[in-house]
């Protein structure tokens, strides 16, 4: 199992991913858990992406986005990107962007004790969200809007056996 899902924050990355990999963890399984307050680079992305069964919680997308919301230079371009998805598409790897409702933002927010989210973060939840859309539906990445669904729910929408949900556009770069 190859799964990647990354989107904005509270929308259920890390639950789906905690579940997912409990559920399908054979002792040769490896979770990634990212941050966009570390961002890593083109190399430890391709790198990554050879490994053979994995989940990662966030994706080299947050690089095209998170940067101006923090106000930093990206650590990749996006033809890294595009050779990235690429690499995605030709490995049989799903990759997903979630996204929820703004309300159930502030519900997930309000249901949780362990927030130390960056103000400007909160305060750009739209914009984030508007990025990843753009990306996803440029590259056809699949969005699964996690609002009021169970971890069932999410599961089925993610359709883990069908060779469709992966990338579905290739993008050559030079």
């Amino acid at each position: 199992m190859k799964v990647i899902i990354t989107g904005h924050d509270y929308s259920g990355k890390s639950t789906v991913l905690e579940k997912l990999f409990k559920e399908n963890n054979n002792g040769k399984m490896s979770y990634i858990h990212l941050s966009y307050r570390e961002p890593t680079n083109y190399e430890f992305y391709k790198h990554t992406l050879e490994y053979s069964n994995f989940v990662m919680d966030r994706s080299f997308l947050d690089e095209l986005i998170y940067p101006e919301v923090f106000g930093r230079d990206g650590n990749l371009s996006f033809n890294e990107a595009a050779v990235l998805l690429d690499q995605v598409r030709n490995n049989d790897i799903k990759m997903y962007v979630f996204e929820c409702s703004d309300e159930e933002i502030k519900r997930r927010i309000l249901n949780r004790t362990d927030i130390e989210e960056e103000p400007e973060v909160l305060a750009q939840v739209a914009n984030i969200k508007q990025r990843y859309r753009f990306f996803a539906n440029y590259f056809g990445i699949p969005i699964i809007d996690t609002t009021n669904k169970t971890y069932e729910e999410i599961i089925a929408d993610m359709q883990l056996d069908s060779p469709s949900n992966k990338p579905s556009r290739l993008v050559h770069t030079k």
